[in-house]
């Protein structure tokens, strides 16, 4: 429940203040910050920047404590690991999606092809689907091994695909697709 709140916060107060907002999660994500330091990031004019930063400080602490006291054991390890690097993943997709557009229009060494799977695979990410099937299995008590490691990742991968598919082909059609024409033509 902490790490699905740590995401619907961090992508609505990138909306809010921006470069703000991205400092301060670059830093949590690094795991090698000072209290301090975390604490002047929220004297913030704006009490919605200040609450929300808190409470995605917070959050990550919860989470970190079930991952490295729970995910501790030798078999359980790459599952922790492999939890980090897909929620950097998308706190970085929901940075990096801001000026992507702009970037797109003006790159002109990749192809149509090449942008759409850009676009397509940040899109992915809103819903991390890899990171609830590792929560799953990680906390589980079954042995993992390698085989149904890599399953449930691609199991994951196909859940996220399938999920975007059917939210933005389905919902926005007319306006998604005049939007893609747009950009990619």
């Amino acid at each position: 429940m902490a790490l699905i709140l740590f995401f619907i916060v961090s992508y609505n107060l990138l909306k809010i203040n921006f470069e703000t907002t991205k400092n301060f999660l670059e830093k949590l994500l690094s795991r090698k910050y000072n209290y301090s330091e975390l604490i002047q990031a929220t004297n913030n004019e704006s009490f919605t920047v200040n609450f929300g930063l808190s409470l995605l400080f917070e959050c990550f602490e919860i989470f970190s404590f079930y991952f490295e006291n729970y995910l501790n054991l030798e078999n359980k390890q790459i599952i922790r690991n492999k939890l980090y690097e897909e929620i950097e993943k998308s706190i970085k997709n929901y940075i990096y999606i801001h000026d992507f557009i702009k970037n797109l229009l003006n790159d002109s060494s990749k192809t149509k092809n090449q942008k759409f799977e850009e676009f397509f695979n940040l899109r992915c990410k809103r819903l991390n689907a890899t990171i609830l099937i590792l929560i799953d299995i990680g906390f589980s008590e079954e042995k993992v091994d390698q085989l149904f490691f890599d399953s449930s990742i691609a199991l994951g991968r196909y859940i996220e695909i399938k999920v975007t598919l059917l939210r933005d082909f389905t919902r926005f059609k007319v306006a998604f697709s005049i939007i893609l024409i747009w950009i990619f033509n």
